[in-house]
């Protein structure tokens, strides 16, 4: 029905938006990891049993893993640029 372009500029603008996800630093996130594979299985047409791993190199889309990798080093950086030392101090 839709392109592949399109499918991946769609989860990329409304399943990898993540808020807030830097914080979870002390959580497991193994429910959410496993949520955002069904999604992408789901969203891309392919059934339970095909690759995760091979459908993101066709795909070129990123990993859980590194998509919340990417929210810590963004959040770290931000908080590190911050001019307010409240936020310095208790984020280090």
């Amino acid at each position: 029905m839709y392109s592949l372009c399109m499918k991946i500029l769609l989860f990329k603008s409304y399943v990898i938006c993540l808020y807030d996800a830097a914080l979870w630093r002390r959580y497991k996130v193994d429910k959410l990891r496993s949520c955002y594979h069904k999604c992408m299985k789901y969203f891309f047409g392919n059934n339970r049993f095909d690759s995760v791993t091979m459908m993101q190199l066709e795909t070129g889309l990123s990993s859980f893993d590194a998509v919340l990798s990417n929210c810590r080093v963004i959040f770290d950086k931000c908080v590190h640029m911050c001019d307010n030392m409240l936020v310095r101090c208790r984020c280090a």
